[in-house]
C-alpha cells in the first residue's frame, strides 16, 4: 500500500448511470474469508491501529443491529439479549478466526441475525395492515417519539405495536397536512412496507455482508465501510475535473430517509437551488408518472431510481432540512444533466458600499466553490483582475468549499504567501509528509478575510488554517469549519490469497492532516478568529457529530515564518462586529430561529394533534411575512454590485452590473399582505428563513449581500482601516479610536 499518494485527492462522490451487478450468491466459507481480510486489514492498517478486540466487538455488534433496525422497533429486546450473549464480545474471534483453537473465519452471525430480523419484519408488517384499517382521530392529545435510536428495543409485541400505532399516526397527519386524501395515504404506506419486505427478503448474501461488515468499518471511524462485488461494480468515483452525469449529489441513508450530503456546484441539484444538504427525499417520480415513496427504501435502490438517461426530468419529493419537526414537503423538478466544470469555476464581485461616515469604499469579494483543476491558476488571475479594479481588500469565500484537489488547495493558499509549508500530512506509522507552496512570489499581499461555515471541509479547512496559522487573514464564519481531516484509500479485496475473484473493496482511513502549527483540522474544524451567528452550529453538520470520528492530536509544527499582520486588532475586531450584529435585523432574524431551532430540537417528541401543527405553521407564514414586508421595504443608496466571471476575464470584458441601490430597478416589486387563503398550503410555511442565510439562489445571492457577506466586508473594512498589517501597536489603538467615534 502506497502511504503518500504523489498527488493527494480528496474525493466527490456523485451517481453514474452504469449497470449494477446482481446479488452475488456467496458461499458461507467465501463470506467468511472476506470477513477474515477486512478484520486484518483494518486491525493492521487503519490509522487508528487498534486491533480488532473485544471492545471493538461491541461496537461492531451495536453499529449492525442499528444498520438493520435503527430507530428499534423492528426487533424484540429479547432478541438483542439472546445475540448479546452469543456475540456482543465474540465478534472479533468470529471476524479473524480464533474460535475453539481453529483458525477459520466466520460471517455466520451476519446472517443469523438478519434471519430474525426478517421475521420479526414479516410480524411487523402483518401489524401494519391491522394499523391500516383502524380509523384515528387527530384532536386527541398524542405524541410520537421519532428519534428512537438510544431507546430500548420494545420488550413485547404489544410494544411494538402501539409503537407502530403511533408511526402509522404520524405518517396519516403528514398527509392531512399535505392535504391528500387519507385513503390514498394509507395505500401508499401499505405500499411502502411491501416493498420494504421485499427488499430485505430478496437480499443476495453479498449484499447481507456489505451491511455487516460496513457495521465493523464504521467501529474504526465514519468515512471507512465495505462495498460489496455489486456495489463495488456500482461504485464510481470521479476525480473533480471530469465531466459527471446525473443529478450531482451525495446521498447517504438516515433513519429510514433518503438524506442529501452535498451537492457538486454546477450540478442539477444545485442549479436548482431548491435542494440542500441535510434534506430529506420521501418519494422519487419519473417525468410525469406517478411519485413512488421512498421512506424506508435501501439507498441503493433510491439511487437507481434517481439515476436515468441524460435530458430526462426527475421529481423529488423532498422535506427540507429546515423544517425541524419535517412535516413541511415541496417537489423539486431536476432535469438529468451533465456537471459543466465552468459552473464550479471561481468568480468575484466587486462591492461599492459607503461606510459610516458616508465614504464611498470598494471591496473584491472572491468565491473559490471548489478545489477544481486549475482552480490556483483561475484565482490568481481573478486576483489580478480585482487589482486592477483598484479594490482595497478581499473576502475570499469558502462558505460552500467542501474541497477537492489538495495540490490545488496548496497553490491556491501560496498565491497569499511567500513560499512556505501549507498543510502536514502524517500516516499511522508516524511517516510525516509536508505540502508547501515552493513559489516565492505572492500574488495578493493586501488586507484579507476568509468567510468559512460548517460547510467548508478538507482542502477548503486546509487553506484556511495555513492563512490563519501565518496570521495572513482574519478567518469569519460559523463556530467551526466541517472538521473532515482525513484521507482514504481504496483496496480491493481479491488481491489476497483465499478470496474469490468477486470480493468488493473496502475504504478506509490511512493518513490524517495537521495544520502547519501542529495541530489538526480533524473533527473540530477550524475555529474562525470572528464568529458568527449561525444556525449550521446547531444542525450536527460537521465531523464532530459523527460516531466514532477521529480524535484530533498534534504533531510537531512546520517551520514558518508567521506573517502578524491580523492578531493584534482580532479582540478590536470581534467587539465591533458584536456591535454591529446586535443592531443587524437579519442577524436578529438568525439568532431568533437559532433559539426556536434549540427548544424544537430539546422536545424528544412531536405532537399528533392536528391543531398544534397548524398552530405552529401559522405562527411561521405570519413571521416570515413579517420578515418579508420589512425586507422589501429596504433601501442600500451608494451600494452597487458587479460580477466578474473567468469568461470575463478571459475575453477582458468589463464587470456586470448586477445590483445599483440608486435605482429603483433593483428593488423587488413589493408584495402588498394579501387576505389569508384558507385553501393556501401550510406546507409552504417555511420554518427557518432563508433570506439569512448562505446557499440559496446563486443569481440572486450575487445580486445582493447576505447577512454574513455584509458583516464578512465590515470587518475586511476595518482591517484596512488598521493598515492591512497590524503589527504596530498604533494601528489598533487607531481602528479602536475610529470605531469609538
Amino acid at each position: 500500500m502506497t502511504m503518500f499518494l504523489r498527488k493527494t485527492t480528496l474525493m466527490v462522490l456523485a451517481f453514474w448511470t452504469v449497470n449494477p451487478l446482481l446479488g452475488l450468491e456467496l458461499s458461507m466459507r467465501q463470506s467468511g474469508k472476506i470477513t477474515e481480510v477486512v478484520g486484518q486489514v483494518l486491525s493492521q492498517s487503519h490509522l487508528r491501529q487498534k486491533w480488532l478486540d473485544n471492545e471493538l466487538s461491541e461496537i461492531f455488534f451495536d453499529n449492525y443491529l442499528d444498520a438493520l433496525d435503527l430507530n428499534h422497533q423492528i426487533f424484540l429486546q429479547s432478541d438483542i439479549d439472546e445475540f448479546a450473549k452469543k456475540y456482543r464480545t465474540q465478534l472479533d474471534d468470529f471476524t479473524i478466526g480464533i474460535l475453539d483453537q481453529k483458525r477459520v473465519s466466520n460471517a455466520a452471525p451476519a446472517f443469523e441475525i438478519f434471519d430474525r430480523f426478517k421475521l420479526r419484519l414479516a410480524e411487523r408488517r402483518e401489524v401494519i395492515d391491522e394499523l391500516l384499517q383502524q380509523d384515528y382521530s387527530f384532536d386527541e392529545e398524542d405524541a410520537i417519539q421519532v428519534k428512537r435510536a438510544e431507546e430500548p428495543w420494545p420488550s413485547t409485541a404489544e410494544e411494538a405495536k402501539d409503537l407502530w400505532r403511533l408511526r402509522i399516526k404520524y405518517d396519516l397527519l403528514q398527509g392531512r397536512m399535505g392535504k391528500e386524501d387519507l385513503n390514498k395515504v394509507k395505500e401508499r404506506l401499505s405500499k411502502r412496507y411491501d416493498r420494504l419486505v421485499k427488499d430485505y427478503n430478496t437480499l443476495e448474501p453479498d449484499e447481507i455482508l456489505q451491511i455487516y461488515l460496513t457495521s465493523l468499518a464504521s467501529a474504526y471511524d465514519p468515512h471507512s465501510d465495505y462495498m460489496s462485488p455489486s456495489t463495488a461494480d456500482d461504485f464510481y468515483i470521479k476525480n473533480v475535473n471530469n465531466e459527471l452525469t446525473g443529478i450531482g449529489a451525495l446521498l447517504r441513508s438516515n433513519e429510514g430517509y433518503c438524506q442529501i450530503v452535498s451537492l457538486v456546484p454546477g450540478g442539477p441539484a444545485d442549479k436548482s437551488k431548491q435542494i440542500k444538504p441535510g434534506d430529506k427525499i420521501i418519494a422519487v417520480a419519473q417525468g410525469e408518472e406517478e411519485a413512488v415513496d421512498v421512506v424506508e427504501m435501501k439507498l441503493n435502490k433510491v439511487v437507481q431510481m434517481i439515476r436515468g438517461e441524460l435530458n430526462t426530468r426527475v421529481r423529488l419529493t423532498i422535506i427540507p432540512a429546515k423544517s425541524v419537526d419535517g412535516s413541511g414537503t415541496k417537489e423539486v423538478v431536476l432535469l438529468r444533466d451533465r456537471i459543466e466544470l465552468k459552473d464550479q469555476f471561481a468568480k468575484a464581485r466587486i462591492i461599492t458600499m459607503k461606510d459610516e461616515k458616508g465614504v464611498s469604499r470598494r471591496l473584491g469579494v472572491l468565491t473559490v466553490p471548489q478545489y477544481y483543476e486549475n482552480v490556483a491558476s483561475d484565482t490568481a488571475k481573478l486576483l489580478k483582475r480585482l487589482d486592477t479594479e483598484q479594490v482595497e481588500g478581499i473576502a475570499l469565500d469558502l462558505r460552500k468549499n467542501g474541497g477537492g484537489i489538495l495540490p490545488e488547495a496548496v497553490a491556491l493558499t501560496g498565491l497569499f504567501i511567500p513560499q512556505g509549508p501549507v498543510v502536514q500530512v502524517q500516516n499511522y506509522a508516524k511517516q510525516k509528509k509536508i505540502l508547501e507552496d515552493e513559489d516565492p512570489s505572492t500574488i495578493y499581499d493586501g488586507p484579507l478575510v476568509v468567510m468559512v461555515s460548517q460547510l467548508s471541509a478538507s482542502a477548503a479547512e486546509i487553506t484556511a488554517a495555513a492563512l490563519q496559522d501565518y496570521q495572513r487573514a482574519v478567518i469569519v464564519g460559523d463556530q467551526s469549519t466541517h472538521g473532515k481531516g482525513t484521507v482514504q484509500t481504496l483496496m480491493e479485496l481479491n488481491r489476497f490469497k483465499g478470496t474469490p475473484q468477486q470480493s468488493g473493496m473496502l475504504k478506509y482511513t490511512i493518513q490524517k492532516f495537521y495544520r502547519i502549527a501542529g495541530g489538526t483540522t480533524q473533527k473540530h474544524g477550524v475555529t474562525p478568529d470572528v464568529i458568527l451567528p449561525s444556525i449550521y452550529d446547531y444542525m450536527e453538520l460537521g465531523e464532530a457529530n459523527l460516531p466514532r470520528s477521529l480524535e484530533p492530536d498534534i504533531i510537531d509544527a512546520a517551520s514558518y515564518q508567521s506573517l502578524d499582520r491580523v492578531k493584534p486588532i482580532i479582540e478590536i475586531l470581534k467587539e465591533a462586529s458584536e456591535v454591529r450584529i446586535r443592531e443587524d435585523k437579519d442577524f436578529q432574524y438568525i439568532l431568533d430561529d437559532i433559539e426556536r431551532y434549540k427548544e424544537v430540537k430539546k422536545r424528544k417528541t412531536v405532537s399528533l394533534r392536528e391543531q398544534d401543527r397548524i398552530d405552529e405553521k401559522e405562527e411561521e407564514k405570519v413571521r416570515n411575512k413579517s420578515r418579508q414586508r420589512e425586507r422589501q421595504a429596504r433601501r442600500f443608496p451608494g451600494l452597487k454590485i458587479h460580477r466578474i466571471t473567468m469568461d470575463d476575464v478571459r475575453n477582458e470584458s468589463p464587470a456586470m452590473l448586477l445590483f445599483d441601490g440608486d435605482d429603483p430597478e433593483s428593488y423587488p416589486e413589493v408584495v402588498e399582505d394579501e387576505e389569508n387563503d384558507p385553501e393556501d398550503s401550510l406546507d409552504e410555511a417555511d420554518e427557518i428563513d432563508e433570506e439569512s442565510y448562505v446557499g440559496e439562489d446563486e443569481e440572486e445571492q450575487d445580486k445582493r449581500l447576505d447577512a454574513y457577506t455584509r458583516e464578512g466586508l465590515h470587518i475586511l473594512r476595518h482591517l484596512i482601516d488598521a493598515g492591512g498589517m497590524a503589527s504596530q501597536k498604533a494601528s489598533a489603538e487607531a481602528l479602536s479610536s475610529n470605531l469609538a467615534n
